[in-house]
């Protein structure tokens, strides 16, 4: 097997791994905390704003209902990313610029999760490490697509 092979083997399993990783995360519940308030009164019967925290899985359908589908996209793009490198590791020279798009996508879903619903709602540990995973995907998949373009110029002379 050539050495190009071997390498874009290695970089589809370690992106493989990566993305298997960040999907475990996106099961977990508390990878998104949503905060609902209402009003509270004490003994005295003053009135007050309550906040509450509740903790989401990615894949909840509770913050689809209250327009948090950034999360689900993420999760959604996670899965079809995953099912996409199973594919590459039979096929290596298959799909290889939709392992590179997929995970920018899910990313720029990501942050624009942290953008839109502000830190209380989605600023959690896995959701940090959830972004530094597809960044680490990324960089994976641009080191892949160098090793695919000099197989291809190997292969075209």
């Amino acid at each position: 097997m050539d050495k190009s092979v071997k390498n874009r083997r290695v970089a589809i399993f370690l992106a493989l791994a990566l993305m298997s990783i960040a999907l475990i995360l996106e099961i977990i519940p508390g990878s998104v905390i949503s905060v609902s308030s209402r009003v509270c009164m004490d003994e005295l019967g003053n009135t007050y704003g309550c906040k509450y925290y509740t903790h989401h899985s990615y894949f909840d359908f509770y913050l689809v209902a209250y327009g948090m589908v950034f999360p689900l996209i993420t999760g959604l793009i996670t899965i079809a990313t995953i099912v996409i490198l199973i594919i590459r590791i039979f096929k290596p020279l298959r799909l290889v610029k939709v392992t590179f798009i997929l995970p920018l996508v899910g990313l720029g879903f990501s942050l624009l999760s942290f953008f839109f619903f502000g830190d209380e709602n989605t600023f959690t540990i896995p959701g940090i490490i959830i972004i530094a995973l597809f960044v680490a995907g990324i960089i994976v998949n641009i080191l892949d697509n160098v090793t695919y373009n000099r197989c291809i110029e190997i292969q075209n002379q």
